[in-house]
């Protein structure tokens, strides 16, 4: 009846018959009752002017065709009590510009919006026939060919109009569900949503951004292919995914995934999510909700990478996995790693702050830091148990220091005691380079060899400040060489500064640990800047040899009175010009102050012995004073004061009767025995010579 235009059907009818209102041309108006459960087949189809429907509440079934070709149909309400909605249901409304099928259906059948060509949202609970059955979107248009207001995704033909769509409850998207649809700009998915299957979005080239539920576990290869997304979350919940999910989208910038590969125990390269990593990336963060680690080559070369987070349970950082990143600034090393390989970093020319979190005993193997020029300072933690070699190679910026110990391992060293004691292993140089550094200049470069010569390390000269924060038994030469150093903090707690430990650094001062119980041969030799040193503690009870030899700035040491042992040439070369003798003391060894600044020396009356040139060439030294009490009667021929050139006074007790020429070689003074003062040297006793004239020698024959 093409004459009607308004129908309002009355009650007792339950379903509205097939063909009803069928070619209705002037119908604009339907309000279906209550107690309507069924629309039949084609029941307003090819109603051209229908515009308004009325849908009851209660309303289970749309039948196939029922609204097809109703092209002026342009707003559609279903009731939430509808259940299923058959085939070309709205086929051909191509007024119809937005679509809300509620979450009550369960069952929609193919074409239902065949031709509906300017259909802009579409709201519908799943993309299938159910939601145990997903397939593609063009399902519910056509794979007929249609005009230029359709794009073509996947062989289906969607209207280009049809750019939003949200879905309601579906748990799986069926693989290329959105395949091709270039006009899709929003999607909302559901938080029931378990798995996106393989390249559900592939060419979907103007969506540019899409929120991941938090339930979802799957994403299949190749999902988000080809897309315009500039960023993308992968939430925690996801377990599982394929390869290349994230390939050919150039303009994609940050990622925010669990882990990188394919589970959380199959680690692979950043490149597996995109074949061919965009060079616009560059945030990454990894979220890491459970143990998971980064593996080998993970980002090796990705110069566009500014900012990576590490999850917290971040496990391992593969060999060079970070090598290379030039634009990476700052990187924090969460506390359960546990293995920070090879290379790891090596490259990163402009990172400049590294933050390890206390955490897990934790091994950084060789070159982990490699060339990382930018770096000014770094803090290993305390849970550090073992270094690679060449960590911290070709850092030429490197001006601070903080490890857990020096070497390879915490208390690494070798035999006491012993000149050539430690290996390469105990010594902190161990952390830079054995070779020569591939730059142009090795002006940047200390190459302290000290006793090892063939372990040369090339040490940056920026290194000024070493803190050591647990290593209480320092090893042989720990910081030999280090002539840029000067300061160097060691624990409170130390109890053991090995051989030559601190030999030929910069060292300005230094205060020693109150539980330091042995400081060994050379522990402080060669150390030209250094001019003070807090008295020795009191559980040091052996002073080793040569302990400040060579140390020119060094004007006074205090010593504790427990000290009953003490080794040659301890102020050889010093700038000492004043000691005090411990009550302890009993023998000056030999070479003790050879060559110091002392002025003048009252050697106490509890010294029996005095070693060889224990006082030779003194040039500062004018007066000495021998113990009175001394129980020695006669001088070996021993060169005790030789090449104390200014020595004028000389106060020899009367138990010393025989002084050999060489005693007092190259002097001030000539030697005379008794109480004789002589003013010329023509007069000398014979066998006397090598003196100058203007002497005064006083040798006591009784106690004064």
């Amino acid at each position: 009846n093409t004459a009607v235009v308004t129908a309002v059907l009355g009650r007792g009818v339950s379903v509205l018959p097939d063909r009803l209102f069928y070619y209705c041309l002037n119908l604009v108006t339907v309000l279906i009752p209550e107690g309507v459960t069924g629309i039949g087949t084609g029941a307003f189809a090819v109603c051209y002017s229908l515009v308004n429907v009325s849908f009851p509440n209660g309303l289970l079934s749309i039948a196939s065709d029922a609204f097809n070709s109703c092209t002026s149909l342009s707003i559609v309400n279903l009731p939430d009590t509808l259940l299923s909605i058959d085939e070309y249901a709205f086929a051909w409304c191509s007024s119809l510009i937005n679509l809300v099928i509620p979450e009550s259906v369960v069952s929609i059948q193919g074409w239902i919006l065949q031709g509906a060509n300017h259909l802009q949202s579409l709201t519908i609970p799943f993309i299938g026939t159910n939601i145990f059955n997903p397939s593609e979107l063009g399902y519910f248009f056509s794979k007929a060919i249609f005009s230029n207001s359709y794009v073509t995704a996947n062989d289906y033909y969607i209207p280009l109009s049809l750019t939003d769509i949200i879905i309601t409850k579906a748990t799986s998207l069926a693989a290329e569900t959105f395949y091709g649809f270039t006009s899709l700009t929003s999607i909302i998915l559901p938080e029931s949503l378990l798995e996106i299957n393989a390249k559900a979005f592939m060419g979907c080239s103007n969506l540019t951004s899409l929120v991941l539920p938090n339930n979802l576990q799957f994403i299949g290869a190749q999902a988000f292919t080809s897309t315009n997304l500039s960023s993308l979350v992968i939430p925690d919940s996801v377990n599982n995914i394929e390869v290349n999910i994230l390939m050919s989208i150039p303009n994609f910038v940050s990622l925010t995934t669990p882990f990188i590969g394919s589970n959380k125990d199959v680690s692979q390269p950043l490149s597996y999510f995109f074949y061919l990593v965009p060079n616009q990336l560059h945030t990454v963060v990894i979220s890491a909700p459970y143990d998971t680690q980064i593996a080998d080559d993970c980002f090796n070369g990705l110069s566009q990478l500014t900012s990576v987070i590490l999850g917290p349970n971040i496990t391992v950082i593969g060999e060079n996995a970070f090598k290379n990143c030039t634009g990476l600034t700052s990187i924090v090393i969460p506390d359960k790693v546990y293995y920070l390989d090879s290379f790891a970093f090596s490259g990163c020319v402009n990172l400049s702050f590294v933050n390890f979190i206390e955490g897990v005993a934790l091994i950084i193997n060789n070159n982990a830091f490699e060339s990382c020029t930018s770096l000014t300072g770094i803090t290993f933690p305390n849970s550090v148990v073992g270094f690679g070699s060449e960590v911290l190679k070709s850092t030429t910026s490197l001006a601070f220091l903080s490890v857990p110990f020096a070497g390879t391992t915490k208390d690494e060293d070798t035999a006491p005691h012993v000149d050539n004691a430690g290996t390469s292993l105990s010594r902190l140089a161990y952390m830079f380079s054995p070779f020569i550094p591939t730059v142009d200049a090795l002006s940047f470069y200390l190459t302290p060899s000290v006793g090892i010569s063939s372990a040369q390390f090339y040490v940056p000269r920026s290194l000024t400040t070493v803190v050591i924060t647990s290593d209480t038994n320092l090893g042989a030469r720990a910081f030999a060489g280090l002539e840029s150093v000067t300061s160097i903090i060691i624990p409170s707690n130390t109890t053991r500064i090995g051989v030559a430990a601190f030999r030929n650094t910069g060292l300005r001062s230094f205060t020693f640990p109150l539980t330091l119980t042995e400081i060994d041969v050379w522990a402080f030799g060669d150390n030209s800047y250094l001019e003070f040193v807090s008295p020795i503690p009191n559980g040091v009870t052996t002073i080793w040899r040569n302990l400040f030899t060579n140390c020119t700035k060094l004007s006074s040491v205090t010593f504790n009175n427990l000290i009953t042992t003490f080794g040659e040439a301890v102020f050889a070369n010093t700038g000492l010009t004043t000691f005090a003798f411990p009550n302890s003391m009993t023998t000056i060894p030999a070479q003790f102050f050879m060559n110091s600044k002392l002025v003048s020396i009252v050697i106490p009356n509890q010294i029996t012995s005095i070693g060889d040139e224990s006082f030779n060439n003194i040039t500062t030294l004018t007066m000495i004073r021998l113990p009175r009490n001394a129980s020695f009667t006669a001088f070996n021929n021993l060169e005790y004061f030789a090449n104390c050139i200014n020595l004028r006074i000389a106060i020899i007790p009367a138990s010393i009767v025989t002084i050999p020429l060489n005693v007092f070689r190259i002097t001030s003074i000539t030697l005379v025995n008794y109480l004789h003062v002589y003013t010329d040297a023509s007069v000398l006793p014979t066998g006397w010579s090598g003196s100058s004239p203007n002497f005064a020698v006083v040798h006591l024959s009784t106690q004064i």
